[in-house]
């Protein structure tokens, strides 16, 4: 419940613009009458170019929402789109620049109003002040223009314009009727559309309201939760993208500068880690030998070495299309951080949800592994569909372009025990990486009926024995499910290489389809009792400074950034407890299957895996992420390129529109 003072601020700012409004027609009323015909002509000119330049304006120039940017929370919801210029202001000030002309005190004095109403959208949090000052000048440019320009050009076909009065018979009282129903109706409709975010155009800027069902009223706890929603993106390490968050346990520094360095054996430096603005990166080698070598017995410090090993082999090829031998950087990128400036959405997620800041990715291995560990907490090799016929295998579970056969059990074989829904969701183009995890090859198709390291489920016996080979999808239909609100109850998703930011794929690309696959769930009547994971399958061979732990013979890996994004996640807090993929397992297990785990001696279908992940005691616990006695947040819509220029953005657009 908001204090008097919030009250009040809450009121300037989102109501005061009607009464304001009253009392301009209040004062056009009370005009002479030829001062009044000059005054709804200005305003009828001036108010519509000022809106569009306005508009026009905010292509060019974007300014996050405060508490997108800065993380201040706002006294009440509102649209996580550009701020500038503002709208209500712009409205007001446009009105009082009007009312200037015809009497300099009222219309000082709704100025006045005008920047009350602004100054209390910047203390809600709405608002930045340079969209308020922004839409004064607007405002006041568009109004002068019109008054020097226009007014005097045409000053006596004004002052005889006289406004037309038909005579109403019935028929066009009946016309009158049914176009006032027509518009009202068709205006009607397309707010709601709006806040049920169903238009088209809310793919960029889309309200932050939205039709959402709510959990049963008897559900308690982390029951509140009906559809887990993992998104898997590619090869980042938590520093890379994390490093200088504030309050995380990021890259240490002192006054700004990094302390620490990673030794360079060919040119004899120590490098330490730097702000890489670039999009595209060429990272490192991220095999499990080169897991080993990155952490160096704890060092961290093998990285460069790593990297220098892998190219020897792979530059010797004039025609290598490896991004390290094409890009020729003197400085080796897999040092390089990014921030807000490259990947604001990320931030924003971080800011206002629960970044993890101790999450490793589950092997101390490549993108193969991670996923078969997503999927089931283990990675073996196994000599028949016998799940005891399976070895421990850290690097290659499956030879490349083969069809492995993945006896052990795997979390789907619960979810089928439990009646519990699940969907796996793949982009589908071409692969993110090599099959034998070498740094360059020539693409490899990708698709939901072929066997691949990203879509590991279709050679899982248990997913062929139950049938459920028909839950393995392409990605456009997690879009329709949830425009739908028919999200399963679980639901994994695996980006093509366009979209996965694995190097040398575009990060803003990859930023740009997850904001678009959150914005869908926000939107989806299935937002009020969701849990969204987002996290990188492994670090890429970027730098990380944090020592993983020990838990068995396969990890923990390297260091990954992951963030939880939930209407009964906590607001911008970042969580320390040790983590790893496994902790997704045990939310699944614990919220849809009574705390049932992948454990051999329990599940009914055993298998030799060396460790039971979920219990293991170092891991934390997902649900301290959450505050389940706190009213449902709203969503967070953000715009799906923020960083675009005004020509990708008005495309976007315009594009969307049809």
């Amino acid at each position: 419940m908001p204090n008097l003072v919030d009250s009040i601020i809450i009121f300037i700012a989102q109501d005061l613009i009607w009464l304001v409004v009253l009392a301009a027609i209040w004062f056009f009323g009370k005009l002479p009458s030829s001062e009044r015909k000059r005054a709804i002509i200005l305003a009828i000119i001036a108010l519509p170019l000022a809106y569009i330049a306005g508009k026009i304006l905010s292509l060019v120039y974007y300014d996050p929402r405060p508490f997108v940017a800065d993380h201040f929370a706002p006294l009440f919801s509102y649209v996580a789109d550009n701020g500038f210029p503002s709208d209500h202001v712009l409205l007001l000030a446009a009105i009082a620049a009007v009312i200037y002309y015809f009497n300099q005190k009222k219309g000082t004095l709704f100025f006045l109003a005008a920047a009350a109403v602004g100054t209390a959208r910047v203390l809600a949090g709405v608002h930045h002040l340079v969209d308020i000052l922004g839409s004064l000048v607007i405002a006041g440019a568009a109004t002068y223009l019109v008054q020097k320009m226009i007014f005097p050009r045409y000053a006596e076909k004004i002052d005889n314009f006289k406004f037309c009065r038909p005579k109403m018979t019935k028929k066009r009282w009946i016309i009158f009727g049914a176009i006032v129903v027509v518009i009202g109706g068709l205006t009607g409709i397309t707010f709601a559309e709006i806040g049920n975010g169903h238009l088209p155009w809310n793919k960029i800027y889309a309200p932050v309201t939205a039709s959402v069902s709510s959990s049963p009223d008897n559900a308690q706890g982390i029951h509140k939760i009906k559809h887990i929603i993992v998104i898997m993106q590619e090869n980042r390490s938590f520093d890379q993208y994390f490093g200088t968050f504030p309050g995380a346990t990021g890259i240490p520094m002192k006054d700004g500068v990094p302390t620490v360095c990673v030794p360079d054996p060919n040119t004899k430096t120590c490098v330490k880690p730097f702000h890489d603005t670039n999009l595209v990166d060429a990272g490192g080698p991220h095999q499990a030998s080169d897991a080993v070598g990155d952490i160096n017995s704890g060092k961290m410090d093998g990285f460069i070495a790593q990297e220098e090993k892998a190219l020897v082999q792979s530059c010797k090829n004039k025609k290598s299309t490896d991004p390290n031998c094409a890009l020729n950087k003197s400085v080796p990128d897999l040092m390089g951080y990014h921030t807000n400036a490259e990947i604001p959405n990320y931030w924003a997620y971080a800011k206002n949800f629960v970044l993890n800041d101790h999450m490793f990715s589950s092997a101390a291995s490549w993108s193969l592994v991670a996923h078969l560990y997503m999927v089931s907490a283990w990675s073996a090799k196994c000599q028949s569909d016998d799940p005891m016929s399976c070895q421990n295998q850290l690097e290659y579970p499956a030879k490349p372009k083969t069809n492995p056969d993945y006896a052990w059990t795997d979390i789907t074989y619960l979810l089928h025990k439990y009646n519990v829904s699940w969907g796996y969701y793949l982009g589908q183009g071409y692969q993110p990486d090599c099959d034998d995890d070498e740094m360059t090859c020539a693409p490899l198709p990708q698709n939901v009926k072929i066997s691949s390291y990203w879509n590991p489920l279709v050679d899982f016996e248990t997913v062929k024995q139950d049938n459920q080979l028909g839950n393995i999808k392409d990605v456009k239909n997690f879009y329709t499910e949830a425009k739908n609100g028919t999200l399963p109850s679980i639901s994994w998703i695996v980006p093509n290489q366009t979209d996965s930011e694995h190097a040398p794929a575009n990060i803003a690309d990859g930023q740009a389809y997850v904001t678009s696959l959150i914005n869908a769930v926000m939107q989806s009547p299935n937002w009020n009792d969701s849990a969204i994971f987002l996290a990188w399958d492994d670090w890429g061979g970027f730098y990380d400074h944090v020592q993983p732990p020990v838990v068995d013979e396969n990890g923990y890996g390297l260091r990954v950034p992951t963030i939880v994004i939930s209407p009964y996640a906590k607001a911008g807090y970042i969580d320390h407890q040790t983590l790893s993929f496994d902790a997704y397992l045990k939310f699944m297990e614990d919220d849809f299957m009574g705390g049932a785990r992948l454990d051999p001696t329990t599940d009914g279908r055993p298998d030799p895996r060396p460790t039971v992940r979920e219990n293991v005691p170092i891991l934390g616990d997902l649900t301290k992420d959450f505050d389940f006695s706190q009213t449902p947040r709203p969503p967070f819509i953000l715009p799906v390129h923020p960083t675009a220029n005004s020509f990708v953005r008005f495309w976007d657009w315009l594009i969307s529109r049809f």
